[in-house]
């Protein structure tokens, strides 16, 4: 007796490490994919994978920050519209497995800036303390989150370039995120670890 439950132990110790390696393979697989320019590919991977994974937030998030990247590379405001209603669907999917997660505060946070950006006449005003706040969020889950740090500070600072306001102190913000970004160690391979090369980016234009 004692002999079977061990090989039953065994059994079910071998099915769930199985069933990890395949989903990290998968997930490897699909950011393979993205990074092949396979963008269409990548999403329905994740999809699949969201759909064989139904606990798992990371699937559902990568799906929703993929289609919400693309965005700023279109011009058609109705296909950029479609793209982020996939992306808030699949985002509030994530936040329904992970609620409180400072990460899937700012890829909603995120997915805001891509309406703003794609139509400011629109968004703009009816947006802006929503994002602002989502971003807030994120920091007060997790102040040590770089993403989260760094998004409120280049959203508010879009807004202060707008209105022609001085850059400085939201440039000091952004190169204090930095800091955080090298020191950031997420939960797996599989967790959030994008922002730095944006962060980098904007700080050469505030002679950083």
């Amino acid at each position: 007796m004692i002999r079977l439950v061990l090989v039953l132990l065994i059994y079910l110790v071998s099915l769930v490490s199985f069933s990890q390696t395949k989903f990290e393979q998968s997930m490897q697989q699909a950011f393979v994919l993205m990074q092949e320019n396979k963008m269409d590919e990548a999403a329905n991977l994740f999809e699949r994978i969201g759909n064989a994974e139904p606990k798992n937030w990371l699937p559902y998030y990568n799906l929703a920050l993929l289609k919400t990247r693309t965005t700023f590379g279109i011009k058609d405001n109705a296909a950029i519209e479609a793209q982020l209603k996939i992306a808030t669907e699949f985002a509030d999917k994530a936040a329904a497995i992970s609620p409180d997660n400072s990460e899937i505060y700012v890829l909603k946070g995120l997915i805001n800036v891509a309406k703003i950006a794609s139509n400011p006449m629109v968004y703009g005003a009816s947006l802006s303390a929503e994002t602002t706040q989502l971003y807030q969020k994120a920091i007060a889950l997790n102040a040590n989150n770089p993403r989260a740090v760094s998004g409120l500070a280049d959203f508010e600072m879009g807004g202060a370039r707008f209105f022609k306001q001085d850059l400085t102190p939201f440039c000091k913000r952004l190169k204090e995120s930095i800091a955080l970004y090298d020191t950031f160690k997420p939960a797996s391979r599989l967790h959030p670890n994008w922002g730095k090369e944006r962060v980098v980016e904007i700080l050469k234009s505030c002679g950083n």
